[in-house]
């Protein structure tokens, strides 16, 4: 008998191997590495000029045009803005993109 699976036919009775998963290369890890140090970088430097201006992070939302639980996320470093949003978030927040990105 043979079960259908999204990855094709399976054989009933037999038990298939697991492929053992190759590990992320250095150089991956590193670039994810950088990735999270970028976002949470750009988050501090949004949260911090958002303060000095006196603003809530609804405002921001609202000037920049993206929902506030994604300004949230972006803030916690928990998400990285497209070039257009961060080109809007420093217009919004009167912030240099150098300054921004670290």
């Amino acid at each position: 008998m043979v079960k259908t699976h999204p990855r094709g036919p399976i054989a009933s009775g037999r038990a298939r191997k697991k492929r053992p998963r190759a590990p992320a290369s250095a150089a991956a890890l590193s670039r994810r590495q950088l990735e999270r140090k970028l976002a949470v970088s750009v988050g501090a430097a949004a949260r911090a000029a958002r303060l000095r201006a006196g603003l809530t992070q609804a405002d921001v939302a609202d000037r920049v045009g993206i929902a506030s639980e994604v300004y949230g996320r972006l803030e916690r470093g928990k998400m990285m803005p497209s070039v257009p949003t961060l080109f809007r978030l420093c217009l919004a927040l009167q912030l240099s993109a150098d300054a921004s990105l670290g």
